[in-house]
């Protein structure tokens, strides 16, 4: 069951969208739902739920909590005030799940005023809809290409394979991202704080912001996805030895996202929980990120599994193109990364410390590929 699921749903008179967000808990699953409603005059409701086992039918009792547009939940006393004439179930209700590796039915209540949602499951371990640029095929084409880019419009992520756009967060058995919020995070503050020079403010959306994408830049699984504004920090990322590409693997991946189209027709939510899905520029400030800098850094934040699928819906509404992707040969590796350290993207200069050079000293006296 562990996944993200989304469908439609209807409570009494009222519809929407509902979003599923399942952890696999071992012997159970647990997770919370969001009912978003069309009409705006409702609030956003949220429910917590765990299974007793992995049986693919449950009963669950959920105690619903509405949320505002920022996705905060709401007092009794705030909810009355923002919502004075919709009523809304406080009280604790049972919820029958049913499901298989595709589908997801959810009913609770009695009709006329009781509800049922029907989601289909994401399935981002899918491989890669994305089509590569016919005209770019090696290396010296990509080069030439990129230059003539709009300065300052694109944004580039480097792969060592052709995988789905996908958070780290994402890529576990976790999809629930309001206890990453409410548990992952002040448990990471009470231990990091003694590593950081800097004492991050969680209260303070910008400090709360930035230490997430420290976080993300030392290995920690968030619902951040990493990009730089420097296609050639990208393609040293796309060709650099990976242990994780795999064997026989014929191209990298090279992604190329229309980011100034993409803020300018839709608007960027900077928060990942209680929100409708979306896929969002962050660009947090950078505090004791020694990293951010030299790898022209911007990131997304994102509460959608699923990102390419998520992406190719909006260009469908708008008829635009904002993804773009080039395949380039692994055969090139050793040529594009002695051209990119002379340009000066090499370990040393991204990887500022002991790390970055002990890699850039590896591959001059091993070689690239070694």
């Amino acid at each position: 069951m562990h996944g993200q699921w989304l469908g439609r749903f209807k409570d009494g008179a009222a519809e929407g969208l509902i979003v599923v967000d399942v952890d696999d808990a071992g012997t159970c699953f647990e997770g919370r739902a969001h009912l978003f409603y069309d009409d705006k005059n409702y609030p956003t409701a949220q429910s917590y739920f765990r299974t007793s086992d992995r049986h693919t039918r449950q009963t669950v009792t959920v105690n619903p909590l509405p949320l505002n547009s920022v996705g905060q939940v709401l007092s009794q006393h705030d909810l009355a005030a923002a919502y004075p004439d919709i009523p809304f179930q406080w009280e604790p209700i049972e919820v029958s799940l049913e499901w298989d590796d595709r589908t997801l039915g959810l009913k609770w209540g009695n009709a006329p005023e009781g509800g049922e949602a029907n989601c289909q499951r994401n399935h981002p371990d899918n491989p890669s809809n994305l089509v590569a640029h016919p005209d770019v095929k090696n290396w010296k084409q990509f080069r030439e290409f990129v230059v003539e880019l709009e300065h300052d419009r694109f944004v580039f992520r480097g792969q060592p394979s052709r995988w789905r756009l996908r958070t780290s967060f994402h890529r576990t058995k976790r999809k629930d991202l309001v206890s990453f919020a409410i548990r992952d995070i002040p448990d990471l503050h009470k231990v990091l704080s003694a590593q950081t020079q800097h004492y991050f403010d969680l209260n303070d959306r910008l400090e709360n912001a930035a230490f997430w994408h420290l976080l993300q830049h030392h290995g920690y699984p968030t619902p951040l996805l990493d990009w730089t504004r420097s296609p050639f920090v990208a393609a040293y990322f796309a060709f650099r030895r990976d242990p994780l590409r795999p064997p026989q693997q014929e191209f990298v991946r090279i992604t190329v996202f229309d980011r100034k189209s993409w803020v300018s027709d839709f608007i960027q939510v900077p928060f990942s929980t209680g929100v409708r899905p979306h896929f969002s520029v962050l660009d947090p400030v950078v505090i004791g990120n020694g990293r951010a800098l030299p790898q022209q850094a911007t990131s997304f934040i994102t509460n959608c599994d699923d990102i390419e699928t998520y992406i190719k819906f909006r260009e469908n509404e708008k008829q635009n193109q904002y993804l773009y992707c080039f395949d380039l040969p692994v055969l090139e590796q050793e040529r594009v990364l002695r051209e990119l350290n002379l340009m000066g993207v090499s370990p040393g200069s991204l990887f500022p410390g002991l790390d970055g050079a002990c890699q850039e000293m590896k591959a001059r006296h091993f070689g690239y590929s070694s």
